[in-house]
């Protein structure tokens, strides 16, 4: 299974309160996989955008977000 699909089926249904956040949640988990033992930062696609994006989320939100993962 590819991190995309990885993360759409921990994280999807997570309910965050805004859609876009529990998208973002999902972004979060497949940038994770995609760079599982390095920094965040070296994405495979160096995508800044994405990078930014999961620093934002992780300083957003609580232990909500990883509910549906345990």
């Amino acid at each position: 299974m590819d991190a995309s699909h990885w993360a759409e089926q921990e994280f999807g249904d997570a309910e965050l309160g805004d859609r876009r956040l529990s998208k973002r949640l999902v972004t979060c988990a497949e940038l994770t996989a995609k760079t599982m033992g390095k920094p965040v930062t070296a994405t495979p696609e160096r995508n800044t955008p994405a990078v930014k994006g999961f620093w934002r989320f992780l300083d957003r939100t609580d232990d909500a977000s990883i509910r549906p993962h345990v």
